[in-house]
């Protein structure tokens, strides 16, 4: 087990990455209003940077780490982001307010 202890962290830092990831993407696509300007965010492009040193480490991990066991270790990452974005304050939560439409009567009286 201890020659395998430098994949098994690299199996975590992995997963703990991929979760900062999708963190800095929800992040990223709360403070844009539109799809164009997210891919241009900071938050976004540094969620894909973190996603993409997750899968590194990931490819550490499977290099001696049976994919049987790294790939189901993964799904960590869902519980994980789940219980944080289930903590986040309600605000930071709450989603965009929708313009409101006009009623019939209200646009006949211009």
């Amino acid at each position: 087990m201890p020659a395998l202890l430098p994949y098994y962290a690299a199996l975590l830092a992995g997963i703990l990455f991929g979760v900062m990831g999708q963190i800095l993407l929800k992040i990223g696509a709360e403070r844009t209003a539109g799809v164009a300007a997210q891919f241009l965010d900071a938050f976004t492009i540094l969620g894909f940077a973190t996603y993409a040193i997750a899968a590194i480490f990931y490819i550490v991990a499977i290099k001696n780490i049976p994919l049987s066991l790294a790939f189901p270790s993964v799904s960590a990452s869902y519980v994980i982001v789940a219980v944080i974005g289930h903590a986040r304050p309600r605000a930071a939560r709450r989603p965009r307010a929708r313009p409101r439409h006009r009623r019939a009567a209200d646009r006949s009286a211009d």
